[in-house]
């Protein structure tokens, strides 16, 4: 069952386990593994290897002790604007009648969460910027900012050829578009932690830091609904699925002004690569155009969660009446391969990826092909190619 606020009883119950969680945790980490450490009852090669693994997982134990109580604080946060909000409601609603506090079905402002695991929803005052919600779930700030193109086919170019240092170059680009129906490019994608490359080699310390992430990831889904695209991707990869998923990339659009950007960059080129083939005496056409990494890195932590990376490319429909007026509508692909990178690390947190690339090898989680589209209207008459009106379909 799906709600909008929260029930506070509840919240404050969970805040509770989460807490008991943390502290069994630790107590395990103290006593027992404590124990396991001990010099005085086994010596020799072996007892040393089994004091080390046995050290490893009481260090990952009191990390996710930690992250568990971390948790617990943020729900206890909500819980007291939550109460808040509820006696501010019940002052506005009667004056004379006091608050009783708590209890709350609504909050007047923002995102609140819905802690059966569903996707976040906005609530009736919508006040609060959208950070990551589903296009459906929105209100009346969902609607996407208009497109900011360049303002001729020069201008176009030397943007595209600063924001692509190493190429292709904008000329290069505009080479590769042909007439026909969209022709996806092949992708080859890096994958430097093979799924299922080191199966049966587990340790007592993969299994700690497999537990680690797991509570990570079940307190983001109970306190960052702003991250709820990148927290429904890292659950896919941890069910070693390996099955594609679609991104919602008119979300990323919305949100992100780097992925703003790279489309209205995408789009820009499609319709002077549309403008050349209707210029040769085309009315009624269907283009592809090639694939190019995404100029801009995103800017927003649930987009460089979910995404990051990427790649785009565009095909299109286009008609050209007896006036020269031209119509296009334009799809921009985007298209991403989820996994981790050896080396790397997380931006927001510096977490290494090779915690997570681990668990690829050793079959437990799995990388999985992504994409996502952005359609536009285009309208421009040939004769002055550089005034063009975008418009969503």
């Amino acid at each position: 069952m799906h709600m909008w606020g929260m029930v506070t009883d509840e919240v404050v119950h969970l805040g509770g386990l989460i807490d008991g969680g943390s502290d069994r945790l630790t107590d395990i980490g103290t006593s027992v593994l404590g124990q396991a450490c001990r010099e005085d009852i086994w010596r020799g090669v072996d007892a040393d290897r089994f004091r080390n693994a046995a050290r490893e997982v009481r260090d990952l134990l009191n990390d996710v002790a930690e992250q568990l109580e971390q948790q617990a604080r943020v729900l206890e946060e909500h819980v007291m604007e939550q109460d808040a909000a509820s006696a501010r409601d019940n002052l506005l609603a009667d004056p004379a009648t006091p608050s009783e506090g708590g209890g709350g079905t609504e909050m007047p402002s923002g995102v609140v969460m819905d802690l059966t695991g569903g996707a976040p929803a906005p609530t009736a005052g919508g006040a609060e910027p959208d950070q990551g919600q589903p296009r459906e779930n929105r209100g009346d700030d969902g609607d996407a900012p208009p497109a900011n193109l360049p303002a001729d086919e020069e201008a176009a170019r030397r943007e595209w050829d600063a924001m692509h240092p190493d190429g292709p170059t904008w000329d290069e680009m505009m080479a590769q578009y042909r007439e026909g129906a969209p022709d996806r490019p092949d992708f080859e994608w890096d994958d430097d932690f093979p799924f299922e490359s080191k199966k049966g080699e587990e340790t007592l310390g993969d299994r700690a830091s497999w537990a680690r992430w797991e509570a990570m990831l079940r307190g983001g889904q109970a306190a960052r609904p702003g991250l709820d695209d990148a927290l429904a991707f890292y659950a896919h990869y941890r069910s070693a699925e390996g099955t594609p998923m679609e991104f919602d990339y008119e979300e990323a659009y919305i949100e992100d002004e780097s992925v703003r950007a790279n489309v209205d960059a995408q789009i820009r080129q499609s319709q002077y690569a549309a403008q050349a083939m209707a210029a040769e005496g085309r009315d009624d056409f269907s283009f592809t155009g090639p694939s190019a990494g995404e100029s801009y890195y995103p800017t927003t932590e649930n987009w460089q969660k979910t995404i990051g990376g990427y790649q785009q490319w565009s095909s299109g429909d286009v008609t050209v009446d007896d006036q020269g007026n031209a119509r296009m509508v334009v799809t921009v692909h985007a298209e991403d391969r989820y996994n981790f990178n050896a080396n790397n690390q997380d931006i927001a947190t510096s977490e290494p990826d090779d915690a997570n690339g681990r668990f690829s090898e050793l079959g437990w989680a799995q990388g999985f092909d992504s994409s996502g589209e952005v359609v536009r209207v285009v309208e421009w008459n040939v004769n002055s190619p550089d005034q063009v009106t975008v418009t969503t379909p």
